[in-house]
């Protein structure tokens, strides 16, 4: 009887790892073809004219306020060049449609074989801010967006200061003094707004400037004040600031209320609603104001001017027209 014979054990890993190699070997090939097909694909898909942009045929959705122009220049997709789909760095492109004044988040996103999807969001303006240069649209922050379309029906702020700032006009010796009125039912609302800093005079306005926080959070205010607020039905409000009378509200029927300047410590926006409520009671109580300076104090509002009463016609004399008898 005799013992099988065994073979050694590293006469066995080097048969068996032999085996192994030739496999891993194997696969290594296919892996590398994959690759270099894989490779030839993509240098094809990069470089095939069937994934060229045309940049004119590149639309821009979302816009109203922005020119067209200024956000095609922004995308820098020259004209005449073809650059492949793949290669189109759309993050950048987003970034750049985002250094528009007007736009406030962009999309742009690729389809094959040959489109750019371009989406813009704007941001919206509350106020339309005249100036010498012509009428600017200022969005809730203060900054300035665009010039505003002839057709914007938004508030209007007409901005008359000039660069160096007047000293505000005293009130007429012969005003009358407006009752003081405490705030009640009957007080303007006043719509909240955020902190303010001290306002300066005007300075020409551009695309991307802000207005000061404190003339913006005014503007918010008297802006948003309507006729029906001050019970004048029918009428027409126009909003202006002036280098001596500060802020003032005239009215069609041909009254003018005179604000004044705001301070954020003296004088801040928080004293709108008084003034506010002391026009409307004046405006219930005397039909005929022409002129009124809202000061607030202890023991008044300020002081009116009423408007001089119709004086009757003249009776018709020798040698003038009268009028006629009826036969």
């Amino acid at each position: 009887m005799t013992l099988p014979v065994r073979q050694p054990r590293s006469a066995r890993r080097r048969r068996y790892g032999d085996r192994a190699s030739s496999r891993l070997t194997r696969i290594r090939l296919l892996a590398a073809l994959v690759l270099l097909a894989s490779g030839g694909a993509l240098y094809g898909l990069t470089t095939s004219p069937v994934f060229a942009l045309d940049p004119g045929s590149v639309r821009i959705d979302g816009l109203r306020y922005t020119d067209p122009v200024a956000a095609q220049a922004a995308l820098e997709l020259q004209q005449g060049t073809h650059p492949n789909l793949f290669h189109v760095p759309t993050a950048r492109l987003e970034a750049a449609l985002m250094t528009v004044p007007t736009v406030r988040a962009a999309s742009v996103r690729t389809r094959l074989p040959d489109e750019l999807l371009v989406l813009v969001e704007e941001r919206v303006p509350i106020l339309r801010w005249r100036q010498t240069g012509g009428e600017w649209l200022i969005d809730v922050d203060g900054a300035v967006l665009a010039q505003a379309p002839a057709d914007e029906d938004l508030p209007l702020v007409d901005d008359q200061r000039s660069t160096a700032a007047a000293a505000s006009a005293a009130p007429a010796a012969s005003a009358l003094p407006v009752a003081s009125v405490a705030a009640g039912p009957s007080a303007v609302p006043v719509p909240s707004s955020g902190s303010s800093t001290l306002g300066g005079p005007a300075t020409e306005l551009v695309p991307g400037a802000r207005i000061a926080s404190l003339d913006l959070e005014v503007a918010r205010v008297l802006g948003a004040v309507t006729p029906a607020h001050l019970a004048e039905a029918g009428s027409t409000l126009a909003l202006s600031v002036t280098d001596a009378d500060g802020w003032v509200i005239e009215s069609d029927s041909g009254w003018r209320a005179v604000f004044g300047h705001y301070a954020p410590e003296s004088r801040p926006p928080s004293s709108i609603q008084g003034q506010l409520t002391c026009l409307r009671a004046l405006l219930l109580s005397e039909k005929t104001v022409a002129d009124v300076t809202l000061s607030l104090s202890d023991d008044g509002c300020g002081t009116f001017r009423s408007r001089p009463s119709a004086q009757p016609a003249p009776s018709g004399r020798r040698g003038q027209a009268s009028p006629s008898a009826r036969p």
